[in-house]
């Protein structure tokens, strides 16, 4: 069985609880992901806070050339991606497969909005 760590700030967190992830046609555990706690939680947070105002630094042609790599990426693995979420959801793995290659292109297409947006973004609230 997979047994899959919490990943924050970067590195492989490991949790005293975990949660089985079923394969729903066969009931059979696939995988174990990190069950997280409180502690875990307020660390992913603020790192991810910490994270969002590093990324407000990031130029824009080099947003949109990350998010352009992320849709690579996507690509490149949607068959594995296709398996992974045809499994653990039980959907077809044909519209899995799909789904991966839809993702990747969200990823393609706000890499393009970055790009055509002149560099500006709208703050959600005042802590942006």
């Amino acid at each position: 069985m997979k047994q899959v760590g919490a990943v924050i700030n970067g590195e492989s967190i490991q949790t005293r609880n975990t949660v089985a992830v079923l394969d729903p046609s066969s009931g059979e555990v696939i995988a174990e992901t990190p069950d997280c706690g409180s502690a875990e939680i307020d660390l992913a947070v603020t790192t991810a806070r910490r994270a969002s105002h590093q990324w407000r630094k990031v130029a824009v042609a080099d947003r949109a050339r990350i998010l352009r790599r992320f849709a690579q990426l996507i690509e490149r693995d949607r068959d594995e991606l296709g398996h992974l979420e045809a499994l653990q959801t039980g959907k077809p793995l044909r519209q899995a497969r799909r789904d991966a290659e839809l993702t990747a292109r969200y990823f393609d297409f706000y890499a393009s909005a970055v790009e055509t947006h002149y560099g500006s973004s709208i703050p959600l609230n005042a802590d942006t």
